[in-house]
């Protein structure tokens, strides 16, 4: 009897284990990428070769999830063999991280998305796992080409389900309202543009996944400490020439320390202050080193979720240089389940007919044929001044003006109002952001290029200040 027993429970026991193989696969192969066969022979190709239709065996037969998105991405042909690695490495370790595995965030935004692989990695890994509620969002200034051709493979091999929850966003990021509901990620997020992405979720109280790369601490690059971390830009400079130092003095003749490490461990050491003081849990995962040199994925939960009042000198830094446009730019877009939701909705109802147009068009603009380009303008006075001594821009005005300028260069301008009236935080002055579309004058088809509009763009807005002052433009 007690023989019996025992053989009951380990046939039960086999047929568990059979039934969680697969699961169980998919979970170590997550774990750690580096011992997989396929990447063990994609490291002996070079890092800048893009994995195509030849390279399908190397995920043949398919042993793991990573098996199935190298055949994805080899059907796309754009991915190259460095980013494929090390995107995979930032998503699996995101998905499995303590930091967030607690907490539902049913929108995952991916900023400065470029071709937008990370956003997809994320949203297979959370339908694979069950979680079908969510979605994800890539924001950057352009849409690159390589971004349709992975997004043709990705919505003909994979269910509604999956490719009808992910959305591309052609936006400036100064034009983006996260919530403390939506996780922030980027990968490589170059130079500054790391401490932008820090800003604006500390900004919000949203959850922040971030892998830095390009470390700076040229101020004339536009970087500086920022000021909940505690330390001075002098202080952060006296800090990397110490800790290259004390690398010299413990390294042998022969092993010189590296320069860009020891910048890059300095320089995330302070974001990741700035993040805790600012009331964030912060995890750190080291990636694998021969996918990226630039291998440290920072974790940052908010341990309250509201937003935060952050008024500091940083609160309106952008990366780079901000362009005018930029700055007069009110806020656009509002991550939020709800908006992003209403915008996958609207892409599928353009291509619901006509499947050779999924992810030609952006769901905040609709890729018009001919370029655009937008100027916000006020509509009403600060509470402190009166009306009538301010400028008021009627659209009809606007139109007439862009009539006149555009007729002189043999073009035609169209100008029409883009979304809602915004009223300023502080000031609570109404704004209006316009859209201003240009078309050659005597019936061309071919595109405006985006030089062409962006001189037509600049006359238009100094007629605008010669003809209204100063005042009239956000």
């Amino acid at each position: 009897m007690i023989t019996f027993c025992r053989k009951k429970k380990l046939c039960s026991l086999i047929l568990l284990l059979l039934i969680l193989l697969p699961n169980l696969v998919i979970a170590l192969s997550t774990v750690d990428a580096s011992r997989h066969p396929a990447v063990l022979e994609l490291l002996k190709i070079r890092p800048r070769t893009r994995l195509k239709e030849h390279h399908k065996h190397l995920f043949e037969p398919k042993r793991s999830l990573l098996d199935d998105l190298g055949l994805l991405v080899c059907d796309a042909g754009v991915v190259h063999r460095k980013e494929f690695l090390e995107t995979y490495a930032a998503a699996t370790a995101i998905h499995n991280s303590n930091s967030f595995n607690d907490i539902s965030y049913t929108l995952v935004a991916d900023l400065a998305a470029g071709h937008g692989l990370l956003g997809w990695f994320l949203l297979i890994l959370a339908k694979e796992s069950g979680f079908q509620k969510r979605s994800v969002v890539c924001v950057d200034r352009r849409k690159p080409p390589s971004a349709e051709k992975i997004n043709k493979a990705m919505r003909k091999n994979l269910v509604d389900t999956v490719r009808w929850s992910y959305t591309y966003l052609e936006a400036p990021l100064t034009a983006i309202m996260p919530s403390h509901q939506s996780l922030l990620v980027s990968v490589h997020a170059c130079g500054t543009l790391s401490d932008v992405l820090i800003e604006m979720a500390m900004r919000h109280g949203a959850p922040l996944a971030l892998v830095p790369c390009c470390h700076t601490i040229d101020k004339a690059m536009g970087y500086e400490p920022h000021q909940l971390s505690g330390i001075t830009l002098n202080a952060v400079r006296r800090l990397v020439e110490e800790e290259k130092k004390r690398q010299r003095e413990i390294s042998s003749n022969s092993d010189r320390p590296d320069s860009e490490s020891v910048l890059a461990n300095v320089v995330d050491r302070v974001r990741c202050n700035t993040l805790q003081n600012s009331g964030y849990e912060i995890e750190e995962i080291m990636l694998p080193v021969r996918f990226t040199a630039r291998n440290r994925l920072i974790l940052a939960k908010p341990l309250v979720t509201t937003e935060f009042d952050i008024t500091s000198k940083d609160s309106q830094k952008t990366f780079s240089k901000p362009t005018l446009a930029d700055r007069r730019m009110p806020p656009l877009i509002s991550l939020t389940d709800n908006s992003i939701e209403m915008m996958r909705l609207a892409t599928m109802h353009n291509v619901q007919n006509d499947e050779s147009l999924i992810a030609q068009q952006s769901p905040r603009q609709k890729s018009p044929k001919h370029f655009s380009l937008h100027l916000a303008v006020w509509l009403s006075a600060p509470a402190d001044e009166k009306a009538d001594h301010l400028p008021f821009v009627p659209i009809e005005d606007l139109q007439a003006l862009a009539n006149r300028i555009c007729n002189d260069q043999g073009m035609v301008c169209f100008v029409e109002k883009d979304g809602d009236v915004i009223s300023a935080n502080t000031s609570n002055r109404q704004s209006q952001l316009y859209r201003f579309q240009y078309k050659y004058q005597d019936g061309r088809q071919e595109n405006v290029s985006r030089a062409t509009a962006k001189q037509m763009h600049k006359l238009i807005r100094n007629g605008i200040l010669e003809t209204y002052g100063d005042q009239a433009l956000r």
